[in-house]
């Protein structure tokens, strides 16, 4: 990096403004801390004439060494602290465990008098080696000599015990602005982190790259290096840069980023290309269609197939990798079950064969839905969210059965999402029971096409597992997320029983509103229907709360919200570096709040009773269906007239 020299005109950056009030927040009025000047113009701007030099001047990246500056006083003291064996009980180290639990806690809050207590106590902090970036927030950044003493405590910091994931990725959050805190980041995920582990966090990694000070940093260098030594992982750091194209604010950082990419990444750019053509084709496609006029659209599937086979466009669109998911390879276009959808956007519902030369030992087609006019990056976040807490959930020994299907943010306006084979919404499935089951006064279709399609007392028995499993699963997530728009048309149950949710567009407690009342009533979906199955379409019990079967349902739920608010920072953390998408439901701390509120943090609830204000809110929203079956057959009525 070099010095700056000369005048220069620095934009101001907007305030942010709720209900005409401006927000300001610990960054003053760049709510999100955006590194460098705001590109829009139309902003006033400032002047600022810095000294010249007959040379530039460049700064030197830190290494560890410069850690090693700090001053020696009290090393021993340190070193103890950070490789002492577990302390007596005496009356002071009672005192220090009160202080090592506070550390821990899900409701730490930093106040001026804890940082200074913080900073006094720094070395103790080293006996709770997870605390490091809590700890980092009491450091005076404008004091030299504290932030010497900063480097030299991090190179000691013991991190063998600690989540080296989790921890890099806080440390890389826009709080850290430090490059030398972001450099001990980045090294514990070179050092301790496989593409393994990586994959599932790519995009927020990804993501991270915003909060850097500078275009050449340790991360991005990172994230080059394991993209050149792995194709996988650079697939995915291909398209999620990518979509960061359009953005003013970032597209020289990722445009570099991608161009020293491509220039290293071998034959894999053929490949790329070849997705590039296919994705751009789909999106001309999809404005063709969009523009179209009613009598065009008449015949839907003709003139799909129509506008499919001109010239240019079939070989673009065959014999592709997909970009949702590395390891798949499509083959030939199959006109016959192309159709447009139904929905505003007019989205693609394509197929492909199967284009691997193993193909006869996997699926022979795959199916995949285009959107064109519509941002999927909050639905991909949403679904590697769930693939988190899959993750998180298996590590603890629970298995839920989630189902976090592919989706694929192209640009902020247009993506992939993998169809789901099998699987029919919950809508469908109602439909097939007749009037009855569509306008709500069947509540056993659902369980009647299950067992239809699981026959044998063997085979019931394990679809109605997997369907108890991935509800109470589905049942956690919903809540927590604060999923909102949850209607038939967004609930899906395959053929084996699994079920699970679709369309994240509206997630963080944004429920829809009709005439100023919130549409849904309850936070979370938990019908007849789906108590009709999970005891088994058991009837001779009068209340089906009461059945062993329901009791095992909701202790299945109480252990998987528990399992997840013990790892509410982790949570916050991969929500909060997405902060920097521009997403409307996701853009400033104040939209997480709803974290909170899920996971009574706000109300200062220890573990048992915020487990015990789920099962309220489980017990309540079974109560109350009858206000989502209301809510469903509206639905229904606005389905039956479009």
């Amino acid at each position: 990096s070099c010095l700056i020299q000369g005048r220069q005109k620095v934009p101001f950056w907007p305030t942010e403004m709720n209900n005409n009030k401006i927000i300001s927040s610990m960054y003053g009025f760049n709510e999100r801390a955006l590194a460098g000047i705001n590109p829009d113009r139309s902003y006033p701007t400032i002047e600022l004439e810095f000294p010249s030099y007959k040379y530039q001047i460049a700064t030197l990246q830190p290494r560890n060494g410069l850690a090693m500056q700090a001053q020696t006083k009290n090393e021993q003291l340190l070193r103890s602290c950070a490789f002492q064996d577990d302390l007596e009980e005496t009356g002071e180290n009672i005192i220090q465990s009160d202080f090592y639990d506070w550390l821990r806690s899900i409701e730490f809050e930093l106040t001026e008098q804890s940082r200074v207590e913080l900073w006094d106590r720094r070395y103790e902090c080293m006996r709770v080696p997870e605390s490091l970036p809590r700890w980092l927030k009491c450091v005076k950044w404008s004091n030299r000599d504290d932030v010497l003493e900063a480097y030299k405590i991090i190179e000691n910091w013991p991190t063998k015990n600690i989540d080296p994931l989790m921890t890099a990725l806080e440390l890389l959050d826009v709080d850290y602005p430090d490059p030398f805190v972001r450099f001990s980041a980045v090294r514990l995920l070179d050092t301790r982190i496989d593409d393994d582990r990586l994959l599932p966090v790519i995009l927020q990694i990804v993501q991270a790259v915003k909060n850097e000070p500078y275009h050449d940093s340790a991360l991005a260098r990172f994230l080059l290096r394991r993209s050149l030594l792995n194709q996988q992982v650079g697939h995915y750091f291909y398209w999620h840069s990518r979509a960061e194209l359009k953005n003013p604010q970032y597209k020289v950082r990722y445009g570099l980023l991608l161009e020293a990419y491509l220039r290293y990444c071998g034959e894999y750019v053929e490949d790329l290309g070849r997705q590039v053509r296919s994705v751009d084709k789909l999106i001309y496609i999809a404005e063709i269609i969009q523009n179209s006029t009613h009598d065009e659209l008449y015949n839907q599937k003709g003139y799909l197939a129509h506008v499919l086979t001109r010239e240019g466009y079939t070989q673009n669109l065959q014999y592709f990798r997909s970009p949702v998911d590395y390891n798949i390879e499509l083959g030939q276009l199959v006109l016959d079950h192309c159709r447009i959808m139904s929905s505003a956007r007019r989205p693609l519902w394509l197929r492909w064969t199967n284009g691997s030369e193993y193909a006869e030992h996997y699926f022979p087609t795959f199916d995949l839905i285009f959107k064109n006019g519509d941002d999927l990056r909050q639905d991909m976040l949403a679904l590697q969210f769930i693939q988190m807490i899959d993750i998180i959930w298996k590590a603890d020994g629970l298995d839920l059965s989630l189902l976090p299907y592919g989706c694929l943010a192209t640009d902020n306006c247009s993506g992939l999402i993998e169809v789901v084979k099998n699987a029919k919404t919950i809508m469908n499935i109602q439909k097939l029971g007749g009037l009855k089951g569509q306008f709500q006064f069947d509540a056993s279709a659902l369980y009647r096409w299950i067992a239809k399609n699981n026959p044998g007392a063997d085979k019931l028995k394990s679809a109605i597992d997997l369907f108890t499993r991935s509800c109470a699963g589905y049942c956690v997530i919903t809540y927590v997320l604060g999923v909102a728009d949850r209607h038939p048309d967004n609930i899906m149950v395959n053929e084996r029983g699994q079920l699970f949710h679709i369309d994240f567009g509206h997630i963080l407690g944004n429920f829809k509103m009709k005439y100023g009342i919130r549409r849904e009533r309850t936070q979370l979906v938990l019908i007849d229907d789906f108590v009709r199955v999970i005891i088994n379409n058991n009837s001779t019990e009068k209340n089906p709360i009461e059945t062993r079967e329901f009791k095992n349902f909701k202790k299945l739920c109480i252990k998987g919200y528990r399992i997840l608010r013990r790892q509410y920072r982790q949570i916050v953390c991969l929500f909060k570096l997405m902060m920097n998408c521009d997403l409307t439901e996701l853009n400033s701390e104040a939209d997480m709040a709803y974290l909170r509120q899920t996971f009574a943090i706000d109300i200062g609830a220890n573990e048992q009773e915020a487990c015990d204000r789920f099962e309220q809110v489980l017990l309540e929203s079974y109560r109350s269906s009858v206000k989502t079956r209301v809510d469903w057959v509206f639905h229904a009525l606005n389905h039956i007239k479009s």
